[in-house]
């Protein structure tokens, strides 16, 4: 669900995993912990903690105006032995009851598999990387606009959430530019959900979560300020055309 790419104490995060759940019944989660960079051993007592649940928005609220977080799955405790550990992988399964069914990217085929594969992500970046220099909005909408309309289907978005939510990312490219934007070049490939969603994301100045990235110096050129518009692609099985699934 998620990449930290240095170390930091981040406290505790919030993630809406409703996008990776397709239809109602057991799901599957798993989780594999690495010890931060420069360090060979987890040592934390206490290096992770996990839980899924949700609010239903059908109760009503309480005298404090909230309501009940139903809790679904707990991970168990992690026993860190005094040496150490190299890693950690666990799992487990809960079960979810959501008002939807859908395929999102579990049609799509393992592009790892997929001779080269890196040569047609990169040259699909690029189509995208030029639509954004040419500040293209009507071309990025279309582009975009079904993988915004599947992933509204998961977290119960209306017309004009999925309308706003396209703003958000229309004034990044507003905002700054072309100049700004990036060009496609030191990045790593992201592969997720098995293989079939991948994302090329920056190296640059510690790493960002999109190779799609304008920079734009502040200060005299001491500081800098930067956003990103995020692409995860996949390919539908029977087709041999990337297609962006989620945003």
């Amino acid at each position: 669900m998620t990449e930290i790419t240095y170390p930091t104490n981040i406290g505790e995060a919030l993630i809406t995993v409703n996008p990776a759940i397709f239809k109602s019944g057991k799901q599957t989660i798993e989780v594999h912990l690495s010890p931060i960079k420069g360090e060979e051993v987890i040592s934390n007592k206490k290096p992770f903690r996990l839980e899924i649940g949700y609010y239903d928005f059908a109760e009503e609220v309480d005298e404090s105006g909230e309501r009940i977080w139903h809790t679904v799955f707990t991970l168990p405790d992690i026993e860190i032995p005094e040496k150490g550990l190299p890693y950690i992988d666990m799992k487990g399964e809960f079960e979810a009851n959501v008002p939807y069914q859908y395929t999102y990217w579990d049609d799509c085929v393992d592009l790892r598999t997929i001779p080269n594969i890196e040569q047609k992500i990169v040259k699909e970046y690029e189509y995208v990387r030029k639509l954004i220099a040419q500040k293209d909005s009507e071309q990025l909408k279309k582009y975009f606009m079904p993988s915004y309309q599947e992933f509204a289907i998961t977290i119960y978005q209306t017309k004009e959430d999925i309308e706003t939510s396209w703003k958000s990312t229309h004034n990044i490219i507003k905002e700054y530019a072309t100049s700004e934007l990036q060009s496609i070049e030191d990045y790593r490939i992201v592969y997720s959900s098995n293989g079939r969603s991948v994302s090329l994301r920056s190296n640059k100045y510690g790493g960002f979560p999109s190779v799609l990235l304008f920079l734009q110096k502040v200060n005299n050129g001491i500081e800098f300020e930067y956003g990103y518009i995020e692409l995860h692609l996949g390919m539908k099985k029977g087709t041999d055309k990337l297609i962006p699934l989620m945003i």
